[in-house]
């Protein structure tokens, strides 16, 4: 299988999916579920996850279904379970009891595809970590990573910056990039940062934050996939 998520700006190829046949909130894990506690409505879930599908073929993406694992009610963010990279996997690590078991998918994926297994039991979640280029990425270190710089450096062979930010739950909340002059940002979560010092910055409001605007998927530069909140 060819793999690796080198840089950001080209076209995305293939991602790894997670139907989300066990989603539910029992126990609210940040503050944007609470209200949803109780609540999901799992044939919305299932009919917008489709739909997704539906839209990320017709853009020419190939979709990977992880195996689903039981009681894992969190299983639907796979970008917070790793990342790939051309030299291999770095699995994440989760803070909150109630999302280890989905990183067994991921890693369960990556050996019967032969995609080397780097790193493991570092504190650290997909949403805050992007690849940039071949030569660079940003983390972002708040209350769900924890992540070394010089660790990273090493695994990957590329320098690592890091924005530290202040958001309950990932960067890709209040960040993301959409090509390399432009990102978006809600910049009151974080202090100013060398990478954003020549690029122009589509700046984000605390209802953007509160309806993740920012969490959206690059397909290529300059395009993106978003939901109706974006």
């Amino acid at each position: 299988m060819q793999f690796g998520a080198d840089n950001l700006f080209k076209r995305l190829r293939s991602v790894l999916v997670a139907k989300p046949i066990n989603y539910d909130i029992d126990t609210p894990i940040n503050i944007w579920q609470e209200k949803y506690a109780g609540q999901i409505d799992k044939d919305l879930a299932l009919k917008q996850f489709e739909d997704m599908i539906e839209v990320l073929e017709k853009a020419g993406v190939k979709c990977h279904f992880l195996d689903p694992i039981r009681g894992a009610t969190e299983q639907k963010d796979t970008r917070d379970i790793g990342v790939i990279s051309s030299k291999g996997a770095i699995a994440g690590h989760f803070k909150k009891d109630i999302r280890m078991g989905e990183v067994a998918s991921f890693i369960k994926f990556c050996t019967e595809n032969g995609i080397p297994l780097l790193k493991y039991g570092i504190p650290f979640e997909g949403g805050d970590f992007f690849f940039i280029d071949e030569k660079q990425c940003l983390v972002g270190i708040g209350r769900r990573s924890e992540i070394r710089a010089n660790e990273i450096e090493s695994l990957l062979n590329r320098k690592v910056e890091l924005i530290h930010h202040v958001t309950s739950h990932h960067l890709d909340v209040v960040f993301n990039i959409v090509s390399p002059n432009l990102v978006v940002a809600h910049k009151k979560y974080f202090a100013e940062q060398d990478y954003l010092k020549d690029k122009d910055i589509i700046e984000l409001t605390d209802e953007d934050a509160w309806n993740m605007s920012a969490n959206f998927l690059l397909l290529e530069e300059n395009r993106v996939l978003a939901d109706s909140n974006c």
